[in-house]
């Protein structure tokens, strides 16, 4: 988390500075265009307006509800809560810098377990996992974590010989077309869909990852891969 400096902190205190935020955000727009495809840029249109909102409603942010964030993307600011769970999910934020949710299987999947709060903490990826139990899931994701907070990064594409006790994991981007089925509490943390997510693949016993056709069947059916998704 960021040092405390003062007691408030200021979004900007550069004149025009809003008018830069909007120019970024306007690039990010067209980029996207390019990038996305025209299902996920209709949904990303849905909350196109979030950050405008945020821009225009938030001059002073409190300093411990913000997070540094590189590229132009905007302080985040914690949202209130209005149950007990999202009072748990803030504790931990704030404790520890995420919070763990795991959703049980069904006829429709199996059982999978994501992070909340690691873009806010350490603008990092959110992580998800398919497939384990949940206090398996937990120790898996604690343990990139752990690795997060002593500096590693994650991306998507990209497999890592050494992410957890040189156990091998692979990672793959999550669609913005799967965000609100999937990982929709993490939205409610953002109040967007502007952050980033990856799905975290282990492989079978032969060190054969699901996106393989020669993977074990077991680990394929229990790791459906979102990007390859509808």
């Amino acid at each position: 988390m960021r040092e405390k400096t003062s007691e408030h902190l200021y979004e900007s205190e550069v004149p025009g500075a809003r008018f830069l935020q909007l120019g970024l955000i306007f690039c990010r727009y067209l980029l996207a265009r390019i990038l996305l495809s025209e299902h996920d840029m209709a949904v990303l249109l849905e909350v196109a307006l979030s950050p405008l909102t945020h821009l225009a409603s938030s001059r002073i942010i409190p300093e411990d509800t913000m997070a540094s964030f590189d590229e132009g993307i905007p302080a985040r600011v914690l949202p209130e809560p209005t149950d007990a769970s999202d009072r748990a999910l803030l504790a931990d934020v704030r404790a520890h810098g995420y919070h763990l949710l795991t959703v049980a299987g069904d006829k429709d999947g199996p059982t999978y377990t994501f992070t909340i709060g690691l873009v806010y903490t350490f603008n990092h990826p959110e992580i998800l996992v398919m497939g384990k139990a949940e206090a398996a899931a937990h120790l898996f994701l604690n343990g990139l974590v752990r690795a997060i907070r002593g500096g590693r990064r994650f991306a998507g594409n990209q497999t890592y010989t050494d992410a957890l006790d040189n156990s091998p994991v692979a990672f793959v981007p999550i669609p913005l077309r799967h965000y609100r089925d999937y990982i929709g509490y993490a939205m409610w943390l953002y109040r967007s869909m502007d952050f980033l997510a990856i799905q975290a693949l282990y492989p079978d016993a032969g060190g054969t990852f699901p996106s393989d056709p020669a993977a074990d069947t077991h680990v394929k059916a229990q790791q459906p891969i979102l990007e390859q998704m509808p």
